[in-house]
């Protein structure tokens, strides 16, 4: 909202200073209404608020325009739908609120070489043969400074920026490097659809907000500088989804993020974020066939976790995970074969809380040794598939909405010890001991369980099959079979 009004401000200053200018003279002559000039006031004039070019303007007559009409009043700047103009050349500009230059069908090169400010927007877009963008002083964007669909442009000249509100560029095929040598602080930060980038750096940048990194298909590494930091007040979110050609990700020293998505990158091997200890909102790993670690080291709470579709995956760190305020989602990583939350004690809130795995070929053992709470006061469930599965730890967890546990192997360690209260349970292929265990923890719990739903499958021993018994005398629908 501030950043909005000074916009707002700075605009309308703008047109008020030139519309307040003193009221023309007639035109003098040897200084004597004016001083050689043309306007009656000094001989000199602060320019026209807006300056738009358009049709078959050639460059001879915007060159000729804009030293007439271009001065310190100025704030925008409109270039549309031009035939003619190969180049626009806007030396005398130092500060714009609005900058538009599109769909110029032979617009080659764009020079605003002492522009050092932008207010409220720069979009330079559709502009089938431009090559050449020089800002070589912009040095701040308080608003959206976006390039994108310039098929031939080769060459971006923003090497003095150091502040931006939000900088999108996409959609550029020839362009194959971007750099940023001075940019210290940006709120979004966008990069998509560049078919052709192997370079991108901004060694230099402190703070983030958000970025987006995106089909960008030859860049083989994405790196952030060990000494950046995100604004806690403005968490957005960090992106990285379908880089064809991306192995390496390293966001080294970033500890607080909103939502982070890395997904659909195929030669991405390993992702280390040992040093983020919050995200806010949602964490997704999804479908980078070959990657094989993925590290949280550090991470102490989430809104949400969701790792599925990673071929690869073999192992995932999340060694101090306390809180998940939402859900766990597991499913089809086919390399997977133990999960561990050693320390997490919540998942879920008020409204609802879920773990859900499966199709996770391989995965023999998941631990949730203190996991206690599962959703706060509505319903949740644990929906866990698993073909070889032969251990779970639930040990401390004690109420839970729905649980079913599918597998074709025998569970041989089933650690349920706490578990009281419950709407259903459904477990399969349990060994004989974990079933006698399970079935002694039910039918002792005071007071007495009624009204519940427990389907077992495996073999129970004699004192099984009589405290089940006891069990639907008290009320409750059980079914065992072998």
């Amino acid at each position: 909202m501030k950043n909005t009004f000074i916009r707002f401000l700075l605009a309308t200053l703008a047109i008020t200073i030139f519309s307040c200018s003193p009221e023309d003279g007639e035109d003098g002559t040897n200084g004597i209404d004016g001083i050689d000039g043309t306007n009656g006031a000094d001989g000199t004039s602060n320019g026209l608020g807006i300056i738009a070019f358009s049709a078959d303007v050639t460059n001879e007559e915007a060159a000729s325009i804009i030293a007439e009409n271009a001065g310190k009043n100025t704030h925008t700047i409109i270039v549309t739908n031009t035939t003619n103009l190969t180049t626009l050349d806007v030396s005398s500009i130092s500060n714009l609120v609005i900058l538009n230059v599109f769909n110029n069908e032979k617009l080659q090169s764009i020079s605003l070489s002492n522009l050092e400010s932008i207010i409220e927007s720069a979009t330079i877009n559709s502009n089938p043969v431009l090559e050449n963008i020089n800002f070589e002083n912009l040095k701040t964007s308080l608003g959206n400074f976006s390039i994108s669909n310039n098929n031939m442009l080769n060459t971006i000249n923003l090497n003095n920026i150091i502040d931006a509100q939000r900088i999108s560029i996409s959609n550029n095929m020839a362009l194959e490097n971007i750099d940023l040598p001075l940019l210290s602080k940006v709120g979004l930060l966008t990069i998509s659809n560049q078919e052709n980038l192997t370079n991108l750096t901004f060694p230099n940048l402190m703070e983030i907000s958000s970025f987006s990194f995106s089909n960008n298909d030859m860049i083989e590494e994405f790196s952030l500088p060990e000494s950046i930091t995100t604004d806690p007040e403005n968490l957005g979110s960090f992106s990285i989804n379908g880089n064809q050609a991306l192995k390496t990700i390293v966001l080294t020293n970033i500890s607080n993020a909103g939502r982070i998505s890395i997904g659909s990158n195929p030669n991405l091997t390993s992702l280390i974020l040992d040093d983020l200890v919050s995200a806010n909102s949602s964490i997704r790993i999804t479908s980078n066939i070959l990657l094989n670690t993925v590290s949280f080291a550090s991470l102490q709470n989430t809104l949400s976790i969701d790792i599925s579709r990673n071929e690869a995956l073999a192992s995932i760190n999340f060694d101090a995970l306390q809180q998940v305020n939402s859900t766990i989602s597991i499913i089809d990583n086919a390399a997977l074969q133990a999960l561990s939350f050693p320390l997490l004690t919540l998942v879920g809130d008020e409204f609802r809380g879920r773990i859900t795995m499966r199709d996770n070929d391989l995965l023999n053992t998941i631990s949730f040794p203190n996991l206690e709470t599962l959703g706060q006061i509505s319903s949740s469930s644990i929906d866990i598939r698993a073909n070889t599965l032969e251990s779970i730890d639930l040990n401390k967890l004690a109420v839970v909405t729905d649980f079913r546990l599918f597998s074709t192997t025998t569970l041989t360690t089933a650690n349920l010890s706490s578990i009281q209260d419950f709407d259903s349970i459904s477990l399969s292929r349990l060994a004989s001991t974990e079933i006698d265990g399970l079935i002694t923890r039910l039918v002792n719990i005071t007071p007495l369980l009624t009204g519940k739903r427990i389907s077992l499958r495996g073999t129970a021993s004699s004192q099984a099959i009589t405290d089940i018994e006891t069990l639907r005398t008290n009320g409750n629908t059980i079914s065992i079979r072998d």
